[in-house]
């Protein structure tokens, strides 16, 4: 499920592996898993994390600069179609 929200992919079978395995083993939490595997992301699932965040800004710094209200349901989803 991380790699399908980070990367709108599945993960390679060994890195599934590896990271079920440091989770199971109590290494480390799914939260920091899913952390370490967007700050490892190489190739084009670094470009699609990348244009994601710069979107993201350009959003935050619209709404900013607009002086409109985000917050409630609506605007979750709306972000929520932005980074998809």
């Amino acid at each position: 499920e991380i790699y399908q929200q980070l990367f709108n992919r599945a993960p390679e079978a060994t890195g599934l592996a590896y990271w079920t395995k440091v989770v199971e083993q109590g290494h480390a939490s799914v939260a920091d898993v899913a952390v370490a595997i967007l700050h490892g992301a190489l190739g084009s699932d670094a470009t699609l994390s990348q244009l994601r965040q710069q979107a993201v800004d350009a959003f935050t710094a619209a709404v900013e600069a607009d002086g409109t209200e985000y917050s409630g349901y609506a605007s979750i989803e709306a972000a929520r179609i932005l980074v998809r």
